[in-house]
């Protein structure tokens, strides 16, 4: 009668535990993979959908949000006061409003700057759900200013003197701008129309609008 037990070797419980070690190993990292992927990819829908908002606010009211004229007359009295300018601001800075650029400094007495008073415009048009609170990502503040304004900030990355204006997400992970980026654009930090400096995390990701 055979006594021998039909049991594990050590040699095959090793074997065992390294193809397990191998597939937890697999799976944390498959894992973390989808977590970035849907990061990356809800900060990709929060940027289309910005474009189209602006867009479509152009075309309803012929002008860009935060630099619309009588706001509370046009989109609603709803609009702070702050974020409703008239040509008769213009007289207190070089600014002008309904140009065309989202200035960044303050657009005449007792009002707010043009970039401060996108998310007003854009909730109360309609356009953005979530109010000003909008305009931000997971990660940090949503910008929307003029390339000139933007180029003066430090850390920012060169701009095509093309741009007029631009969208700034703060802080995003490397990662997620770079999917950002190859997804969205041609996957160069430095070139395309996504542009951003390569560190982690990436202080200031910007595009056109």
């Amino acid at each position: 009668m055979d006594d021998r037990r039909s049991g594990m070797t050590l040699v095959e419980i090793a074997v065992v535990m390294v193809i397990m070690g191998l597939l937890v190993g697999t799976g944390i990292l498959m894992g973390r993979a989808m977590i970035e992927g849907a990061r990356a990819k809800d900060t990709m829908a929060m940027a289309s959908d910005l474009v189209v908002a602006f867009r479509g606010f152009k075309e309803k009211y012929h002008y860009l949000p935060g630099d619309l004229p009588n706001a509370r007359a046009k989109i609603s009295t709803d609009v702070p006061v702050e974020c409703d300018y008239t040509r008769d601001d213009d007289a207190n800075t070089p600014m002008v409003v309904g140009n065309g650029v989202i200035d960044a400094v303050v657009v005449g007495v007792d009002k707010l700057s043009e970039t401060s008073c996108v998310s007003e415009h854009l909730s109360h048009a309609g356009m953005i759900k979530g109010g000003t609170e909008a305009m931000r990502s997971r990660f940090g503040v949503v910008r929307v200013l003029s390339r000139a304004a933007f180029e003066l900030e430090t850390g920012a990355p060169d701009l095509p003197d093309t741009w007029r204006n631009v969208i700034v997400f703060e802080q995003l992970p490397l990662d997620v701008a770079q999917e950002m980026d190859r997804q969205m654009d041609e996957g160069g930090f430095n070139s395309g129309q996504h542009r951003y400096v390569a560190q982690d995390p990436v202080p200031l990701y910007v595009l056109p609008f």
